[in-house]
């Protein structure tokens, strides 16, 4: 994918881009081959589909691919990337050691419209930021193995064409 002129677009300014260096020096060992796993936990899963969002896999898929495609393609470590604490949970289980995850604050269950915890003004700044550290720590993965959500597009675009391997599951 030949997305890299866009990356331009986007800069942070400083606060920003100290906070993602520092959690990328403190998440991510030196020297590791790091798989990227992004899917959506909350409102996009595959049990609530809604018109015009990617469905997304379900745990027992998704846990069958990561382990596919750890070994197939030589990966020690897997960074994931999701929203729902109980799906993290899970992943956390199956892969123990090798899990890195940003340290930040996640749903506990699904949120209903008019009650999304994660958005409201004391905590809209911090889940946003987490968010934007999400994508680009998943950028910066020797592979990527996700589901399609409007972050992994822009992972996808600031990867510039350096994954090893890439697959979007649909």
């Amino acid at each position: 994918i030949l997305c890299a002129p866009y990356d331009k677009f986007i800069t942070f300014n400083q606060p920003t881009r100290q906070y993602i260096e520092e959690r990328y020096k403190q998440i991510f060992p030196e020297g590791a081959r790091i798989l990227g796993v992004s899917v959506r936990g909350t409102i996009y899963n595959s049990t609530q589909h809604l018109p015009g969002h990617p469905d997304q896999p379900t745990v027992g898929k998704l846990l069958q691919a990561i382990h596919i495609h750890m070994k197939d393609w030589d990966m020690t470590h897997l960074f994931f990337a999701c929203e729902l604490e109980t799906i993290v949970d899970e992943v956390r289980k199956e892969f123990g050691e090798s899990l890195l995850v940003l340290p930040r604050e996640r749903y506990t269950r699904e949120p209903q419209i008019n009650d999304n915890p994660l958005y409201e003004p004391s905590h809209r700044y911090q889940t946003n930021l987490d968010y934007v550290t999400e994508m680009v720590l998943l950028s910066r993965c020797n592979s990527l193995l996700a589901a399609y959500s409007g972050g992994v597009r822009i992972a996808v675009i600031w990867n510039g064409g350096s994954y090893e391997h890439m697959e979007i599951m649909e």
